[in-house]
């Protein structure tokens, strides 16, 4: 009901305003559905309309000039992933599956997600769904048709791999992922400014050559309410490796860029 209400909020007073326009009676003809017939409608109909109604708002939104939209000319776009719980029925436990311990199985069943959203406003550009067991980049992967030249895109550790890294590149799009502390990356050249460039390597020798990638190390610190002082490094990968048309400092500073968006949609989807 919710749903339906947003949908249609507006569209009786709309009507109403091209009846007066128009010189016809504006009484209203129709009835609100009760709660339950407006569910069987909803069952009946599927997933579909949604789907296209979600395909058909999608897409970037920010402009020039607009905070956190842009770096350098170049979109900003999160890519982000997690789970989350759907209704308990034998359908839902069959396809989505979930986690479970030596007390059973959790208590609802998980979808696992990617979405894909502009940094800056957090509008949805494309989301993937698929069972608790899916990996987040073949979830990824399904998003690549979403971007484009002329975008930058921001992932944390759980995306990169020289396989998504090279799908996603042969798009145009960039990308400004952080790598795991055990990732391995082999050294290649020491640049100017303290960062250097490396081979990203497939696992396997079938999967093409070694990406050259350049590698952004810094250390953050922060200090707690409490006054406890803390330090987190932070190992970014990119393809952007010329330092004087993409300096470190532009590059450390827009990745954070990607922490709203994950809040915002972990607390919604």
């Amino acid at each position: 009901m919710q749903v339906l209400v947003r949908l249609v909020d507006g569209l009786h007073f709309q009507s109403r305003a091209a009846a007066l326009v128009e010189g016809r009676p504006a009484d209203r003809s129709w009835s609100l559905p009760a709660g339950p017939s407006l569910g069987e409608a909803r069952a009946r109909v599927g997933a579909d309309p949604v789907r296209m109604l979600f395909e058909h708002a999608a897409g970037p939104v920010g402009v020039d000039g607009q905070a956190g939209v842009f770096l350098h000319g170049h979109r900003l776009v999160q890519i982000d992933g997690s789970t989350s719980n759907v209704p308990d029925t034998e359908a839902n436990r069959a396809f989505f599956g979930g986690p479970s311990n030596a007390a059973g199985p959790s208590p609802f069943p998980k979808v696992r997600w990617v979405i894909a959203a502009e940094a800056g406003t957090q509008a949805l550009l494309g989301a993937s769904f698929g069972p608790w067991t899916t990996g987040e980049q073949p979830l990824a992967r399904d998003l690549l048709c979403h971007l484009a030249p002329g975008m930058i895109t921001l992932a944390d550790r759980d995306f990169l791999s020289h396989r998504l890294a090279s799908d996603l590149a042969a798009t145009g799009a960039h990308f400004l992922w952080r790598a795991k502390a055990s990732f391995a990356l082999t050294p290649v050249q020491v640049l100017d400014d303290g960062t250097h460039l490396a081979e990203l390597k497939p696992a396997r020798a079938a999967d093409g050559p070694p990406l050259t990638v350049r590698v952004i190390e810094y250390t953050v610190h922060s200090t707690t309410a409490d006054g406890e002082t803390t330090s987190e490094l932070f190992c970014l990968v990119t393809d952007l490796v010329d330092p004087e048309q993409w300096p470190m400092l532009d590059l450390a500073c827009a990745y954070p860029a990607r922490w709203p968006v994950e809040i915002g949609y972990a607390q919604c989807i």
